[in-house]
């Protein structure tokens, strides 16, 4: 069985892709710093990350992230490491984090190595740029990708990532439930099922039929006592 997710990794990283990418074209190859806008012309401090969402890498980081980006964008993968470590090195704030993370991913998602996109969806949490719900739908999406070429293990402590940080939501309880089951772990399976119907019922949500029934099968496969009253539920819901 394979998982669709909602948002594939790829164009996840196309959505939360720096507006930078494209404000640090500006500057491309040149080694000064960025253009910085004053407070007046973006109506808002300068600590703060433009407007729409735009990227402000500092001054002392410029230099690096334009010659990771450059590496990136050509697929210089034998130069990407020594410049990806250079621009950690120089990082000052959670923009530059946030830019480096992001070409991190990028360069990941283009050699298909599912180990170094988590460590750069890492990086982009730490930075502390995105919120919850995005690094959340980050960590979901590559999970579906590792889910479906079976390492499961891997898939559920991404999915357990996504819960934790969106806890309200029952999406990444539904895919938690399918890499345990998948594991073989079917009562943790059926228990993150539950969990995910009690989160769309609190939420005024009627969960699917379908989801009741993955549940009480779980559940069934793991001959837990939760599959009758499971069972009572859907039959009532």
């Amino acid at each position: 069985m394979k998982l669709i997710s909602s948002t594939a990794i790829a164009l996840v990283a196309g959505v939360i892709a720096m507006p930078a990418a494209a404000q640090m074209g500006n500057y491309g190859a040149s080694t000064s710093a960025p253009p910085q806008q004053t407070a007046a012309q973006t109506g808002q401090s300068q600590a703060q990350p433009a407007e729409k969402g735009g990227i402000k890498v500092s001054n002392k980081a410029g230099k690096a992230i334009t010659e990771l980006q450059q590496a990136v964008n050509a697929n210089d993968v034998a130069n990407i490491p020594a410049k990806l470590a250079a621009a950690q090195a120089v990082a000052q704030t959670k923009d530059d984090r946030y830019a480096i993370g992001e070409l991190q991913l990028k360069a990941a998602l283009a050699a298909k190595d599912n180990n170094a996109a988590v460590a750069a969806v890492d990086a982009i949490a730490a930075s502390g740029y995105l919120d919850s719900g995005k690094v959340a739908q980050l960590y979901s999406s590559l999970g579906v990708e590792l889910y479906n070429v079976k390492q499961y293990p891997q898939a559920a402590a991404l999915f357990q990532k996504a819960a934790d940080l969106n806890p309200q939501s029952p999406e990444p309880l539904k895919l938690l439930a399918e890499a345990r089951n998948a594991q073989g772990q079917h009562a943790e399976g059926a228990a993150a099922l539950l969990k995910a119907l009690q989160l769309s019922t609190a939420a005024g949500q009627k969960p699917e039929e379908a989801l009741y029934k993955r549940a009480v099968a779980m559940a069934y496969d793991a001959k837990a006592p939760a599959a009758v009253e499971l069972g009572r539920q859907w039959v009532g819901a």
